[in-house]
């Protein structure tokens, strides 16, 4: 499936500040499948997180471009990310 067509979520929270506002996005997959893990999609996904993430900056930026400096990086989170038995996989074969 290319990328593009990957399905997420996207939730935006937007709460008011003495001096204008704070934003916070917060993208997850939607990715249909039985073990409920997009396995292998990781790479994938987080790269179009960080193109929506930018988009979004790039769009927030133009509003108020002196705040654009102090916008968070984002966090990519996995429940997969770090799987015990994938680390001894792979250190088994060789490559951690």
């Amino acid at each position: 499936m290319p990328a593009r067509m990957l399905p997420i979520l996207a939730q935006f929270d937007i709460a008011p500040e003495a001096c204008g506002c704070v934003m916070a996005a917060h993208l997850v997959d939607q990715h249909i499948n039985l073990a409920g893990k997009a396995w292998g999609w990781n790479r994938t996904y987080r790269q179009l997180f960080g193109q929506v993430q930018a988009a979004v900056d790039r769009g927030l930026a133009g509003l108020d471009p002196s705040a654009a400096g102090s916008f968070s990086p984002p966090r990519f989170w996995s429940r997969g990310g770090d799987v015990a038995a994938f680390r001894g996989l792979r250190s088994r074969l060789g490559s951690g």
